[in-house]
């Protein structure tokens, strides 16, 4: 993840800093936004830097793949050309949920879901529902590794159908993003 809490509960955002102080930034205490357990600054020669929780964590997000850190930086960074306001893992306390990227654009508040692995599609129409009950419009995005294609056809799985139509417009929309 991008985003923690430092000692004074101030939110830091490595997506938002040119230059990161790595000596200093592995010294001082990170927290969680969402379970507030504390998480590891990590800053290597392969990775962008980002934070990670311990391996015996039980939060939601701790399983995050590389893939699914790539897809919400760059998501980031696009919204960021146009929206008038954009947070990455931006944390909803109401309905208890991190989203990936969450911005206002024109008055009306969205958010980027980027869904890297398989789940259940019950999990996906209810975390919709958690979003539109704060009157915040989904759009899913799944990684272009994830899509079956041949030359004359597309196919989904479930899981993935389900978020096409939780888009909320006909015709459904699917939204791949490649990260090569």
């Amino acid at each position: 993840m991008f985003t923690a809490y430092d000692e004074k509960r101030q939110l830091f955002c490595l997506l938002d800093q040119t230059e990161v102080p790595n000596e200093k930034m592995k010294q001082l205490v990170w927290h969680c936004p969402s379970c507030e357990e504390t998480v590891l600054y990590r800053a290597g020669g392969k990775n962008r830097p980002h934070f990670s929780h311990y391996s015996n964590s039980s939060c939601a997000g701790s399983e995050e793949t590389k893939e699914h850190r790539e897809g919400k930086e760059r998501l980031y960074a696009w919204v960021k050309t146009f929206a008038e306001e954009v947070e990455v893992e931006k944390w909803l306390p109401m309905i208890d949920r991190r989203a990936d990227v969450w911005f206002r654009y024109r008055g009306v508040h969205y958010v980027f879901e980027m869904q890297c692995s398989p789940v259940d599609r019950t999990a996906i129409r209810e975390r919709t529902l958690a979003y539109e009950s704060q009157s915040i419009k989904v759009l899913w995005v799944l990684p272009a590794e994830l899509m079956k294609r041949t030359a004359t056809a597309i196919y989904i799985q479930e899981w993935q159908q389900e978020a096409c139509f939780q888009t909320g417009s006909f015709p459904p929309q699917l939204m791949y993003l490649d990260n090569n």
